[in-house]
């Protein structure tokens, strides 16, 4: 093993810098990746989040998307999360464009972050350096994280699982007290890195490995004090982790209980993305189905999801952990470990194998019905991210056992040869006399057969134990990791696609065709048809040329680049209520739908023509903050809701009383009167509206913005209750007489939980600072003595 870095700093070089191959001509021709979600989530959050801070204004709040909704409380922003703060010098650098330049950047950085994790850990548990590479490539460079590129935060929150159960096993095996402590301030402030990167599902998926790894290495004690010990610092480590978050969780919890999801989401939603079977022959051909970067996917469901290729050699490595648990005897500590490690690896890739296809199995959908948590996610098909992990361990750990084959190694070695030159003929053969046959199936089966024959070669020369020709070695080291880092390079290369970063600039005046800026609307169902039948087609990434176009929509949440209000928001969660209201929208006829947008300040309405073009129809909105002189009371049950929404010109042809759900707090007459008020608007900011009134009677002043918990009114700097009026907005009961309203939003108990996280982190700074200081101290004393 000459060739390869023993020195764990080169190592760590090594797989740092071995992802940035697929990115970085991309990077330097000032491409940005774009496609889905980067385009339409993370890039405009983070851009109209960074353009607020720049102001002086935290973005608490987005006005732009779904009548009004909380965006830092939306956790995929991640707003919090350390490393993306990198973005922000990007931002007042070149804007938009460079921060969309930085988010790509990011990519690799993070698979490489994702390889040192890996290749820690495994030194950590005894892995030799041959063991420490190869099962560092094969996780930072696996499909799973290479085909979700554009999901930037899966990426993010992925990555730490092998620091985190580094963490663990620096608690589990040191024997100093204060060298566990310090490992377990390690475990908080790796936890808070993954609940803060913005993906509660991997997070949770990395919780669960983790418990699942401490059970095991903590069992192997004998002393159930040292059990104690060991568990008891493990769990305040991930206490840690959550107060450190806390700042971020909180707020996200409010959001979450009054999502849609609040309780859990549905069936279909949940099964939604359950496992192709078929894609398992991903581990060995990647590409069987095609490939959508290269526009050839003709496989079932999103190609990303069933993402799961780490690399041939590893793959049969893993697999020949099962061989090797069978056929030789352990002689020594690592290799009784090792036995262990292969059982339980084994065991959690069977077990979330079996989770992540879902529907196509009676196992999951039970557990949907039964077991809480199940019922929180949708995609099944991403436990597979913990299969993959588990693999490219047991990859590590036959690479570090990998030695020269026995006799029966060797014919089976050699059949393996004859084996893949009989697929390569087959293939060959099969592209000319069947071309029914589709090319990817001939590509997928020549490139397995060419790496499965190499590999086999490789796997009958390796070299003997001991040998002293140096250059042998330094070649066949030299042939291993680079045909891996190949392989995998080639496998990612073409699954995401990339843009100019110029796309993310603001449009020029001439391309705003919302002149007016007033709120816009998009039908779900001309939405759903514009953004999967013609901008981002599944089978093909580059179908549309015209991506401009798409600025021009606007799509949400693009629209946020250009400061476009719409009301439809493409957050993952919303208000609960915003999600019925838009679903009763939909069943409104036009002239219903045009009357209530209308009244509720939208001033256009995106339609479909035909061949898939669209058009604008603009309204004659009213005053989004308004004035209401009446009001009608109810305690609100489904029939109601229902009435109120289908039937919306029943109370009012002119929309004067508005509908209170809350008890009548306000002395106000159910009857309609004449405008008794005047009001003013000086202020109308993300966080903050201000009204000036001057009403001859009492009534409300009406804003039509989701009602959300965090908002709170003051009249003259005195409390005023915020209500919930006409189901989804908010409402202020205003007296008689000249007043100041001012409203105000921040998430609900927002400053205590800042000074729980600061708390938290200078706790943990005191004790990484603390063991350092008693050493030096003790170090002192002896030198005395």
């Amino acid at each position: 093993m000459r060739f390869l870095p023993q020195r764990i700093n080169h190592i760590i070089v090594f797989v740092f810098f071995a992802p940035f191959a697929l990115y970085l001509i991309p990077l330097l021709e000032g491409k940005v990746i774009f496609w889905g979600t980067a385009g339409l989530q993370f890039i405009p959050w983070r851009a109209y989040g960074f353009a607020l801070i720049s102001q002086g204004v935290f973005p608490f709040w987005n006005p732009l998307n779904g009548m009004g909704a909380p965006l830092f409380a939306n956790y995929q922003t991640a707003f919090l999360y350390p490393l993306s703060w990198i973005l922000y010098p990007f931002y007042l650098f070149g804007g938009t464009p460079a921060l969309a330049w930085g988010f790509t950047l990011l990519v690799p950085v993070h698979l490489g972050i994702a390889g040192i994790g890996m290749a820690l850990f495994l030194r950590k548990i005894g892995v030799n350096p041959r063991g420490q590479i190869i099962g560092a490539l094969a996780f930072s460079l696996c499909g799973y994280f290479v085909a979700r590129a554009s999901f930037f935060s899966m990426i993010w929150a992925g990555v730490w699982l092998p620091w985190l159960l580094l963490a663990i096993e620096g608690v589990v095996s040191s024997e100093q007290f204060l060298q566990k402590w310090r490992w377990m301030i390690g475990i908080g402030l790796i936890g808070v890195n993954q609940l803060l990167a913005g993906h509660a599902q991997l997070t949770w998926y990395s919780f669960v490995f983790s418990g699942l790894w401490v059970i095991l290495r903590v069992a192997k004690f004998r002393n159930w004090k040292v059990k104690l010990e060991n568990a008891t610092l493990i769990f305040m480590g991930f206490v840690l982790a959550f107060l450190l978050a806390s700042v971020q969780l909180v707020p996200t919890l409010e959001y979450l209980s009054q999502s849609q999801r609040s309780s859990a989401v549905n069936y279909e939603y949940a099964v939604n993305y359950s496992l192709w079977p078929w894609r398992l022959l991903g581990f060995f051909l990647p590409d069987l189905f095609g490939n959508p970067g290269t526009g050839n996917y003709w496989g079932f469901g999103a190609y990303w999801e069933d993402a799961i290729y780490i690399g041939l050699l590893p793959v049969l490595l893993a697999l020949n952990s099962i061989i090797s648990h069978f056929r030789v005897k352990p002689t020594t500590d690592f290799e009784f470990e090792k036995r262990r490690l292969v059982v339980f690896l084994w065991a959690v890739i069977i077990v979330v194998l079996i989770l992540s296809l879902g529907k196509n199995t009676p196992v999951f959908p039970w557990l949907y019905h039964n077991i809480p948590t199940f019922d929180m996610f949708q995609a099944p098909t991403r436990w597979m991210f913990l299969a993959v992990f588990a693999l490219a361990i047991l990859a590590g750990l036959e690479a570090h056992s990998w030695c020269y084959p026995s006799a029966a190694g060797i014919k089976r070695f050699r059949l393996m040869i004859a084996a893949s030159i009989a697929i390569g003929v087959g293939a060959v053969a099969a592209g000319f006399l069947l071309p029914q046959i589709e090319k990817t199936f001939i590509r997928s089966f020549l490139t397995f057969g060419a790496l499965l024959f190499l590999f086999s070669v490789l796997a009958l020369y390796t070299p003997r134990d001991g040998a002293p020709t140096f250059r042998k070695q330094t070649l066949w080291n030299s042939l291993v990791v680079g045909i891996v880092m190949v392989d995998l390079w080639l496998a990612g290369a073409f699954t995401n696609p990339f843009i100019d970063a110029q796309f993310f600039e603001d449009p020029s005046p001439s391309s705003k065709s919302l002149e007016r800026f007033e709120r816009t609307y998009i039908p779900s169902s001309v939405e759903n048809r514009l953004k999967f039948e013609k901008y981002l087609i599944f089978r093909d990434f580059n179908a549309n040329l015209n991506w401009d176009e798409v600025k021009l929509l606007p799509l949400p949440n693009i629209n946020m680049l250009a400061g476009i209000p719409m009301v439809n928001n493409f957050d993952p969660l919303v208000p609960s209520r915003f999600d019925q209201w838009m679903n009763w929208m939909d069943n409104l006829s036009y002239e219903e739908l045009k009357g209530y947008l209308e009244r509720n300040a939208v001033g256009n309405i995106i339609v479909l023509r035909e061949n898939l073009d669209w058009g604008i129809v603009t309204l004659n909105p009213r005053a989004r903050i308004s004035w209401s002189g009446c009001q009608r009371v109810d305690n609100f049950n489904e029939d109601i809701q229902k009435l109120m929404v289908l039937q919306p010109l029943v109370y009012s042809n002119s929309g004067e009383c508005i509908i209170v759900e809350a008890e009548d707090q306000c002395n106000v007459k159910p009857e309609i009167i004449e405008k008794s008020a005047t009001i003013e608007v000086q202020r109308d900011e993300v966080n903050l509206i201000e009204v000036a009134v001057n009403a001859v009677s009492t009534g409300w002043v009406r804003i039509a913005d989701s009602w959300y918990p965090g908002w709170k009114a003051t009249i003259d700097g005195h409390r005023a209750s915020v209500e919930r009026v006409d189901y989804l907005f908010k409402g202020v009961c205003v007296p008689a007489g000249k007043h100041t309203l001012i409203l105000q939003y921040q998430p609900t108990a927002f400053p205590h939980v800042v000074w729980i996280s600061l708390g938290t982190l200078l706790f943990c700074l005191v004790s990484l600072v603390f063991p350092i200081k008693v050493r030096e101290m003790q170090s002192v004393q002896r030198s005395h003595k």
